[in-house]
């Protein structure tokens, strides 16, 4: 039983971490592509 639920605990633990990884590479991910879009308008409009 104790096993069982350290075990649970440990998943709990590793999914949450690894929603926050994602949830952090999907941040960087939409700075950089805000980033690619404010250096392509300048392009679009000059023209």
């Amino acid at each position: 039983m104790d096993e069982d639920g350290k075990f649970s605990d440990y998943i709990e633990f590793t999914t949450v971490l690894g929603r926050i990884r994602q949830y952090r590479d999907q941040k960087e991910a939409n700075v950089e592509g805000a980033i690619y879009l404010f250096k392509l308008l300048p392009e679009k409009y000059a023209r």
